[in-house]
């Protein structure tokens, strides 16, 4: 072990990130899902202490990393820079609860964010004091009234808490002699209001007193006030007319994760497909309303099953949606120029990049606990980033490494010594469709991990890379020569000062890349910034 590594959980040696990197990652990749060595709550301790430590070193650069990862839209989910906030609310340095709260408003913009944030306070012992009420009141006073009369409708209650017991909570008022505004208030802690209150609530409260017998005017009242769909019954959810009335104001986001219940209630077909597929496909309002590429590509993998992850629901997926969401994808991501290049992705294809990505969810018992929602893994998610390396470079070569025998093209030769090490080409081209990547990743026989392998390879067959890109959870252990160590030996065979960029996966504290190596770089794996980030390191 040389200095500066660690040994990782998988008992191979590793170097040690900073803080600040780990924080990135965990903002990122969050630690919901747990690593195939490591357990999701021991993980989610060990970034938490992370955090604090970061707001320990500089409160004001943790709280703008936070506002940064969670402003850009970089990150699958907000849940991480809430909980990253909630952490900040409960330091022991007064510096840090103050940088917390003051970037709330920033990192907290709809009403589930604003209970999210709550419950992760409660959740950590924190509930009272001042700071804590200004916090969660300034949802409240910095929104105008139409906005919030919005967030009301659309967000009645989420983990336990309702807009009644936040504003009474933290003894807001309406902070105007505005009548509208104070009956909003009223209507919002459950007392009797006399007066006119916002239109969109007004329609909201007519449309929950609908039976099934008068669908037609609960489409009047979608299309009149623009209800959300979180705004009216649940008996009209299985109603074409009414799904059809709000496709063109539901949010983009919850439009993508309802396409299969657009599609089975009958809205959606091969000849009205229109409406939907210019929304998935204008770019504009995917980067305004921070589609993530990670929640489009976990959109098409339930979309193009046919059927939902819970339930018995089924559907037939309309190919040009499908085919809309591979589009909507690479639109998802920030724009890379390309650099000219030579370059390798490695993609780890061991056991433990088999790990679901999963999500946090209360239960019953008010504990956080983990549920595979995910259709997709840690290994599935590498080979779609990896699509996005192949549309923007020309050079490119593709590999998959595991440890121990694979299945490959190659039978005899290197390819075939290399195959029985556990590295093999794979048959991916930058025109495949996602769903062709992921089935490719899919079929291959997974073992152990040995992250030396790119290097060995790319040293036997002499080829020439500017720059390797690495797709891994870090848990190497196999193997008899280090990672460093390979490349380092590559580099000098072939005459090349080759970059390496370590793409992790997992919100962990390790990492193959040496640290004090200033051509290696580590990047989280599913921030939407990683083809520029790529691409501006390789030109440096």
């Amino acid at each position: 072990m040389e200095a500066g590594q660690i040994q990782n959980h998988a008992g191979g040696y590793v170097f040690q990130v900073t803080p600040w990197t780990r924080l990135g990652r965990f903002l990122v990749l969050g630690s919901d899902k747990g690593t195939y060595y490591q357990h999701a709550p021991a993980l989610t301790k060990e970034n938490a202490v992370c955090v604090s430590e970061c707001y320990g070193l500089d409160p004001n650069k943790t709280a703008e990393t936070i506002c940064e990862i969670s402003e850009s839209g970089r990150a699958p989910k907000n849940d991480h820079a809430i909980f990253a906030l909630a952490l900040g609310a409960i330091h022991p340095n007064v510096q840090a609860r103050q940088a917390s709260y003051a970037a709330k408003p920033r990192v907290c913009r709809t009403g589930y964010h604003q209970f999210l944030w709550a419950a992760y306070c409660e959740f950590l012992g924190k509930g009272t004091g001042r700071g804590y009420k200004r916090a969660a009141a300034s949802f409240y006073n910095t929104r105008d009234t139409d906005d919030l009369a919005y967030q009301m409708v659309k967000y009645r209650q989420r983990e336990g808490f309702t807009h009644k017991r936040l504003i009474e909570l933290s003894n807001q008022g309406p902070l105007s002699n505005d009548e509208l505004r104070k009956n909003l208030f009223r209507w919002a802690r459950g007392k009797e209001v006399y007066e006119k209150l916002p239109e969109i609530v007004e329609g909201h409260i007519e449309a929950m007193s609908l039976e099934p017998r008068e669908s037609k005017r609960l489409v009047n009242l979608i299309t009149n006030y623009k209800l959300p769909w979180e705004a009216i019954p649940t008996w009209a959810m299985t109603s074409p007319d009414v799904w059809d009335a709000l496709i063109p104001t539901t949010g983009l986001t919850a439009l993508i994760r309802n396409l299969g219940n657009i599609t089975a209630s009958g809205a959606l077909t091969s000849q009205n497909y229109e409406k939907v597929t210019e929304r998935l496909l204008n770019e504009y309002a995917l980067d305004k309303a921070r589609i993530h590429p990670f929640n489009v590509l976990q959109a098409l993998a339930v979309y193009g099953s046919g059927k939902g992850l819970k339930g018995k629901k089924t559907w037939l997926p309309v190919r040009q949606v499908t085919e809309a969401l591979d589009e909507a994808f690479y639109k998802c991501f920030k724009y890379a120029e390309p650099t000219g290049k030579r370059k390798l992705i490695a993609l780890d294809v061991s056991g433990s990049m088999g790990s679901p990505i999963g999500s946090p969810r209360k239960d019953k018992a008010g504990r956080y606990t983990i549920r595979n929602e995910n259709p997709l893994t840690c290994r599935e998610a590498a080979a779609a980033m990896c699509l996005v390396g192949l549309k923007t470079e020309k050079y490119v070569d593709v590999v998959g490494f595991s440890h121990g025998p694979l299945t490959g093209s190659g039978s005899s030769g290197r390819w075939g010594d290399m195959s029985r090490a556990g590295l093999i080409p794979l048959d991916i081209s930058p025109k495949d469709r996602l769903d062709k990547t992921v089935t490719t990743l899919r079929n291959q026989r997974f073992g152990a991990t040995d992250c030396s392998l790119p290097f060995r390879w790319a040293q036997q067959e002499k080829k020439e890379y500017d720059s390797i890109e690495v797709w891994t959870d870090n848990e190497t252990w196999s193997g008899h020569i280090h990672p460093k160590e390979a490349l380092r030996d590559y580099r000098r065979f072939m005459g090349l000062n080759t970059k390496l960029i370590v793409c992790g996966m997992t919100a962990t504290d390790c990492s193959i890349a040496d640290p004090n190596d200033p051509g290696m770089m580590d990047v989280a794996g599913l921030d939407s910034a990683v083809p520029t980030l790529i691409a501006d390191f390789i030109r440096k």
